[in-house]
């Protein structure tokens, strides 16, 4: 009896947090200053500006703002609440999770630069340094709008660009670009795999039959399930002899096709955050 009193108790625990769990749901994917800190033109301008940034780029940045964190998540820290609403919105590609969420909460004073999990953890330093020289600086002074346009440029400028670039923050460790180079390196031999059957397609010809021991065997290769976005497809090999009755049928896979960057329509592509940023209060 009791551990069936402690399981409901539990549940009812669990269902009043689920309860008092929620999210604001974004009405662009640009600029949601729902806290009323830009006036129109402002706002104007920097949709403008992010939109921009997704056209050229293809990275999906988005500024919201609140008036207070408690009207959605009472319970939960800062950065939970953003990694949490990162998520749900979806933000950045669903392949290489590179979005970027800057969170203002006006009566916390309290914000966020939320980071997508494909960025390294070394950015975190630079997102802390945007943070404390460009948005604190002008929120310190009660002036939002231009802490707002002036820390998201450099957002842009000092965390997207240099990595789309390639570059790497000061102190990142060999570690961090292992997962790079292995992948770079999963891409070369696929394409030399690639290559060298080909090469073995067409040197088959000059190889004997195991039949009749005759030269001039003839291949053909039948797609058997195409590959899509989120598998890979299958193919069937078929070797044969003109000169008798041999024909020989082998399967092979069919790599899986990439996804192509940026979404289009009027949501977010789907990315995550693996919980990286930066914080900061005034």
């Amino acid at each position: 009896m009791r551990a069936f009193l402690f399981i409901l108790f539990a549940l009812f625990v669990w269902s009043g947090a689920a309860l008092a769990q929620s999210y604001p749901q974004f009405q662009n994917t640009t600029v949601n200053d729902f806290a009323d800190l830009l006036n129109e033109a402002e706002e104007a301008a920097l949709s403008a500006q992010l939109a921009e940034l997704r056209q050229d780029t293809e990275i999906e940045m988005t500024v919201l703002t609140l008036r207070r964190q408690s009207d959605f998540a009472p319970g939960q820290t800062l950065e939970s609440f953003a990694t949490g609403l990162f998520d749900h919105w979806g933000i950045g590609s669903d392949e290489y999770d590179d979005g970027v969420l800057v969170m203002i909460l006006r009566d916390d004073r309290a914000m966020r630069i939320e980071l997508g999990a494909g960025f390294a953890q070394d950015w975190d330093q630079v997102a802390q340094q945007v943070i404390d020289e460009h948005f604190l600086t002008a929120f310190d002074n009660g002036d939002y709008p231009r802490g707002i346009l002036q820390g998201s440029t450099a957002v842009i400028e000092d965390i997207i660009y240099p990595y789309l670039d390639g570059e790497t923050p000061s102190g990142q460790s060999l570690m961090t670009m292992i997962p790079f180079a292995l992948f770079a390196a999963f891409a070369a031999l696929s394409m030399l795999y690639g290559i060298r059957r080909r090469i073995g397609d067409f040197f088959l010809r000059f190889h004997a039959c195991p039949n009749c021991r005759q030269r001039g065997l003839r291949h053909s290769r039948f797609e058997r399930i195409p590959a899509t976005t989120s598998y890979p497809g299958t193919g069937i090999r078929n070797i044969r002899c003109p000169h008798c009755d041999f024909e020989q049928e082998t399967s092979y896979v069919i790599a899986q096709l990439p996804r192509p960057r940026g979404q289009s329509g009027g949501g977010f592509g789907g990315g995550s955050s693996g919980g990286g940023g930066a914080s900061g209060r005034w």
